[in-house]
């Protein structure tokens, strides 16, 4: 389920009935998320889910945004990059991980188990 919390009031001022299993803040300003096999977006100022599409993976269990506004995901058998706006999802390397994060660089760092392992997508 996804939903909007106000801190101030305590509420939900949004609820949406949806699988979510990872959320990543866009450059743009929107939400990413990933849940039941696609990607969605939600937009703040719409205050709703303005787009979904199916990923090819399935649903990612983590993402994280480069320093250049690129949006990743991971899951247990892929990495990829994600185009909330072209609606496209590029496969990066066919063997996945937990957890998701980016350096300075744009590197990736993922674990598998208790390894960490980098992935090398920026300049």
């Amino acid at each position: 389920r996804f939903f909007v919390w106000v801190p101030d009031t305590l509420t939900k001022c949004v609820e949406i009935e949806c699988l979510v299993s990872a959320l990543a803040l866009t450059s743009d300003g929107w939400i990413a998320g990933s849940g039941d096999g696609s990607v969605f977006v939600f937009d703040p100022a719409a205050m709703g889910i303005v787009d979904r599409f199916a990923s090819p993976v399935g649903a990612l269990k983590a993402m994280t945004v480069t320093h250049d506004g690129s949006l990743y995901g991971i899951n247990d058998g892929a990495i990829v990059r994600v185009d909330v706006t072209g609606r496209t999802i590029d496969t990066l390397t066919a063997e996945g991980g937990q957890h998701l994060a980016a350096d300075g660089n744009g590197d990736l760092y993922f674990a598998r188990g208790a390894e960490l392992f980098r992935l090398r997508v920026g300049n």
